[in-house]
């Protein structure tokens, strides 16, 4: 598959949603290397940045100086973004491999900047429906967290060469319900405040 222009990365991505193992294996694929796959993950974070951004705008001036105050400016939160996204990289890579997975940490990274663009995309439809109706955006949030579920686990399952998608649902639940309950007081013990990951989970969605 041809992927030359946005076009075609659009392509796929909604190919992706259909066909979530292929069109992952067709990403693998290409086989950049770690700087160019560095930054490419810095360039779908600045992206993904412009409709996290708008949709802030939307929200009362309370909930928007709140948001000011943990993360002063966009560098802050690309940073916060781009931490989350190796560390959801190499928790992927690890524990994938340590229960008899064959993905690299390049192999996980690429997973995981395709389906955050995928983010992108749905966080651009979330945007419109923001503006239609507050129902409907609601509605297109909840979709979006089931969507990409729905890939994170297929896409688990391709880069480890996985073939029983239920263990692979188990186990990431699992590995996110441990999550929970160690990083809040980890983070608390670093001084790290907990609005930080809650409002990063909340953009995900």
């Amino acid at each position: 598959m041809q992927l030359n222009t946005a076009s075609d990365w659009i392509k796929l991505a909604a190919e992706t949603l259909i066909e979530p193992k292929k069109s992952v294996r067709v990403v693998l694929s290409i086989g950049i290397t770690t700087q160019q796959l560095v930054l490419t993950a810095a360039f779908v974070i600045v992206i993904s940045m412009i409709p996290s951004t708008l949709m802030l705008l939307m929200q009362p001036i309370e909930v928007q100086e709140q948001y000011n105050e943990i993360f002063p400016g966009p560098l802050t939160i690309f940073s916060v973004h781009f931490g989350f996204l190796f560390f959801a990289s190499f928790l992927m890579t690890a524990i994938g491999r340590f229960f008899g997975g064959h993905g690299t940490f390049n192999d996980a990274l690429s997973a995981i900047v395709w389906l955050q663009f995928i983010l992108f995309l749905l966080q651009v439809v979330q945007l419109i429906t923001a503006v239609i109706s507050a129902p409907l955006f609601i509605l297109a949030g909840l979709i979006s967290f089931i969507i990409l579920m729905y890939l994170l686990f297929n896409f688990i399952s391709e880069v480890h060469g996985f073939t029983s998608i239920m263990s692979v649902v188990f186990g990431t639940m699992a590995v996110i319900m441990g999550l929970l309950i160690v990083l809040p007081p980890l983070l608390a013990a670093l001084g790290v405040p907990t609005e930080i990951y809650e409002i990063k989970a909340a953009q995900d969605v």
